[in-house]
């Protein structure tokens, strides 16, 4: 930017490709199976390189209510959200482990169910005062690999045999599990110091049982710790679901789940392709006696591909800002220009990878929300629904008819008409699925927005403020809220449908209606056509407290309140746009201070991101090669010279229609 004091350097993007690359860490951080278990509902089957915190709620996230009636499913989650209040990650708590060796009885002898490893049991306790909260068994390997993961329901049932025979010659202590849903009996035989105790009291523990016998209290000191306490990253997952008919099953069809999961959006939607082929062979493998190993190695198979470089090639990408990045996808509209192209290879089948050299908040809600469906659903309601978010209220997207991956689409993309500025509420309160269970992850929170696929969640009246129905198209306001429609937002979506039905265009002049009125509220109003500045305070002065009284604003970052780059230029330019006729010297004045503040590649970049071509792009600008003043018409050719001495500039003025196109170039041979 020209003039004034140097901006300080502005922080790596950590949803740009380059920034990925270099901070080492893997492409894709973690792979987990998880299946539908007749007896035990959602379970995770096996994940890699680590188990991923609470696993029931992965389980209820990879495997939505009703995924049996589709064949395929595709859906979006996130774990290891920041606190909503502070803004700062989870801490993982210290878990408490034991050593123990995971035997299986079959017959009338008993056989090592991971006979390559030294198993770690971690027992988790159910969450306190979570209803619907169960306790888990992690079945570990030495480096702390998940091998297997066992939920403790009720129907569990564990009791201490004081001599089981493993062989002709050894008898041992063990406790033994019944009723698993393997349709056997599990016995783990403690080993290394540890006793019978010590695995008896986690038990009791995953139960929800505090109540502990004199033994167990004297045994709890030589319990192994397990790994330190440390800060898990927030992660980005994608989740493909399918279903596999066979009637040799009880359920007649075998459900399963892969995700993948990434610290960056930037790999998140990569490997589609690769994860519903390994999802395919997982489908294939017969797991009737509970003998996972088989689908632990095409988990880890599938995390070594994402992440194998040599087929990637991502240190050879040719990077791009994020700046540039969004020139192409929203002005250039050649998103081809901002993919890195690559194969990997998995079981000797090679699969296409198109790697996005940028994708930030905005790209991910647009990756998975169709706004075009939200107005197909809802109508004119929409606006409400995105004033209802504004004004911090409990939002809940219901359906019964459809599938979870629409309901998590309608939920994204309301909230991607607000994205930007608030970039980081899909952290923090956006939960696009949710499910009876994993409610203790949003019910405290004071304003969220959430999908659901469960009936009971409209009988749930304390839960939601405003609850839509994706089935209906209704939304509904509880009794025990003010959230007036307001006609403006009706009048606004009936004249934007009857324009458009374009993804694009209706998102972009939604995220625009609701910015104006956020500069309102903020005491901004520059960049506010002056034609509908005096409306805008009109017909927003109730919602603008409304939403300073619920603390949504209080999410705003800094840098929306603060004077953005090339502001004068920005409001020079939706000035032409306007309506409101300008006179000889306000066009001079406007495409004079385009020369003067938009002169380096970078100042063209911003510039430029402000032109999408659902905004007219660059039309409006040159409209002045026809002004009947040559005092307009030569700055107006001046700037457009600037900006065709630039690659990205050149390619949005030979997108111009023919007639336009001409007139600038016969302008510049005959204009000095």
């Amino acid at each position: 930017m020209s003039g004034g004091a140097p901006e300080p350097p502005s922080k790596p993007d950590p949803c740009t490709l380059g920034v990925v690359r270099d901070e080492g860490h893997p492409y894709v951080e973690g792979v987990v199976l998880a299946e539908f278990d007749i007896d035990l509902g959602a379970v995770v089957r096996c994940s890699w390189p680590r188990d991923f915190g609470d696993g029931k709620y992965l389980a209820e996230q990879m495997l939505p209510d009703r995924s049996e009636g589709h064949e395929e499913l595709q859906t979006v989650f996130f774990m290891n959200r920041p606190n909503a209040g502070t803004g700062k990650p989870e801490v993982r708590p210290q878990e408490e482990t034991v050593k123990a060796t995971l035997y299986r009885e079959k017959g009338t002898g008993w056989t090592r169910v991971h006979p390559d490893e030294e198993e770690v049991i971690k027992i988790v306790e159910p969450k306190k005062g979570v209803q619907g909260s169960k306790g888990e068994i992690f079945i570990l390997s030495a480096k702390r690999e998940t091998l297997q993961s066992i939920p403790i329901t009720p129907e569990i049932e564990f009791e201490v045999a004081e001599d089981i025979s493993l062989d002709p010659t050894t008898s041992v202590q063990a406790v033994l599990l019944k009723g698993t849903g393997a349709g056997h009996v599990i016995g783990l035989v403690p080993r290394e110091g540890t006793t019978v105790g010590d695995v008896t009291k986690h038990l009791e523990s995953g139960k929800g049982n505090t109540t502990k016998s004199e033994k167990t209290e004297a045994v709890v000191t030589t319990a192994v710790q397990g790994p330190p306490t440390e800060t898990e990253p927030f992660l980005y997952c994608q989740n493909i679901v399918r279903k596999k008919k066979d009637t040799t099953v009880r359920r007649g069809a075998v459900i399963k789940a892969v995700a993948v999961m990434c610290r960056s959006p930037v790999f998140v939607w990569c490997f589609s392709d690769l994860m519903r082929a390994g999802l395919r062979r997982c489908l294939d493998i017969r797991d009737d006696d509970g003998d996972f190993s088989a689908h632990l190695e095409v988990v880890k198979a599938l995390y070594d591909t994402a992440n194998n470089e040599t087929d990637l090639k991502i240190k050879e990408a040719k990077l791009m800002s994020a700046k540039r990045c969004r020139v192409w996808q929203y002005v250039i509209k050649e998103e081809s220009k901002i993919r890195h192209m690559a194969k990997v290879s998995f079981q000797g089948v090679e699969y296409p990878v198109a790697v996005p050299l940028h994708v930030g908040t905005q790209e991910f809600c647009i990756k998975y929300g169709s706004v075009r469906e939200l107005y197909n659903v809802f109508k004119e309601a929409v606006p409400g629904i995105i004033d209802a978010i504004l004004s911090g209220l409990r939002v809940i997207f219901i359906t019964y008819n459809r599938s979870a991956q629409e309901v998590c689409s309608l939920v994204l993309a309301a909230v991607s008409c607000i994205i930007p500025p608030f970039d980081n509420i899909i952290k923090t309160h956006v939960f696009p699925y949710t499910s009876l269970t994993c409610m203790d992850h949003w019910s405290s929170l004071p304003s969220y927005v959430v999908g659901a696929t469960n009936p009971m969640f409209e009988h749930r009246k304390e839960l939601w403020d405003i609850l839509c129905n994706v089935d209906t198209g209704k939304m509904s306001i509880s009794a025990d809220v003010v959230h007036p429609l307001e006609p403006s937002d009706t009048s606004f979506a009936l004249k934007l449908m009857s324009t458009h039905s374009d993804e694009g265009y209706l998102r972009y002049h939604t995220r625009v209606y609701f910015a104006n009125i956020l500069k309102l509220a903020i005491g901004d109003c520059h960049g506010i056509p002056d034609t509908e500045l005096h409306t805008l305070w009109e017909n927003n002065t109730l919602r603008i407290k409304k939403w300073k009284e619920g603390g949504f604003l209080n999410l705003l970052p800094e840098a929306f309140s603060k004077t953005q780059p090339l502001s004068e230029a920005v409001h020079g330019l939706l000035r032409l746009r306007g309506v409101k006729p300008l006179t000889e010297e306000d066009s001079i004045v406007i495409y004079q201070n385009f020369i003067k503040t938009v002169r380096s590649e970078e100042d063209l970049l911003v510039f430029l991101s402000h032109m999408p071509k659902e905004a007219e792009g660059l039309f409006p600008v040159a409209l002045g090669l026809f002004h009947p003043s040559y005092a307009v018409k030569l700055p107006c050719i001046a700037f457009l010279r600037r900006l065709d001495s630039f690659p990205e500039g050149k390619l949005v003025i030979h997108s111009l229609n023919t007639f336009m196109l001409l007139a600038y170039e016969r302008n510049s041979r005959i204009m000095p």
